[in-house]
């Protein structure tokens, strides 16, 4: 006969201050008597968009892990192209003579959902080319820094240079203190 581990008990406070006996329900913690039994994750009455949830439904997860990892996934691409293919489609049937109004219908809503995205991906290909990043923004500054390093060693008298250099380098901590502590600590490395 085979023993049971305490593990396999609900372990649950009873009414009198002990711990509940009752074995555990499968793939849970406790027993029914003790929520075992109530239903999680999308089988639950107030689950919305298992965005908090322990509990994703089955391959959820997996597909969740594969879309933190995709580097186009605000891309419309293949929104648009899946349109476009599907209004080759509706095409096809007229090309044969069978144009029913539902189609006319579909194809119509077809080209304004397909409208809409392109114009959301113009958008978001614009504002993503109009940002630079913080390594790009760093390169920049340290280009600049040393422009100004070079053109203060021909018009700067060597005894004003080094003061001069530091109230520059001083005037472009407090720019940086404005928007970010990280990129102060990269600019001052890169001094």
């Amino acid at each position: 006969m085979m023993q049971e581990k305490p593990m396999d008990r609900c372990g649950a406070k009873t009414r009198s201050g002990e711990p509940c006996k009752r074995r555990k329900s499968i793939g849970r913690t406790r027993c029914k008597m003790h929520g075992g039994g109530s239903p999680i994750g999308s089988a639950h009455p107030s689950y919305r968009t298992g965005r908090y949830s322990r509990y994703l439904p089955f391959g959820l997860a997996e597909k969740f892990e594969q879309a933190l990892e995709d580097p186009d996934w605000l891309s419309l691409e293949k929104e648009i192209r899946l349109i476009d293919a599907t209004l080759a489609e509706v095409l096809g049937t007229f090309g044969k003579g069978q144009i029913r109004e539902y189609e006319v219908e579909r194809m119509t809503s077809l080209i304004d959902q397909r409208r809409k995205l392109v114009e959301s991906e113009q958008k978001r290909l614009k504002d993503h080319n109009q940002m630079i990043s913080i390594e790009q923004m760093l390169g920049l500054t340290k280009l600049v820094l040393s422009s100004i390093e070079e053109v203060s060693a021909k018009y700067v008298t060597s005894g004003h240079r080094s003061s001069f250099l530091a109230a520059i380098n001083e005037a472009v901590h407090r720019l940086l203190s404005r928007s970010n502590p990280r990129e102060i600590q990269s600019v001052k490395q890169i001094n």
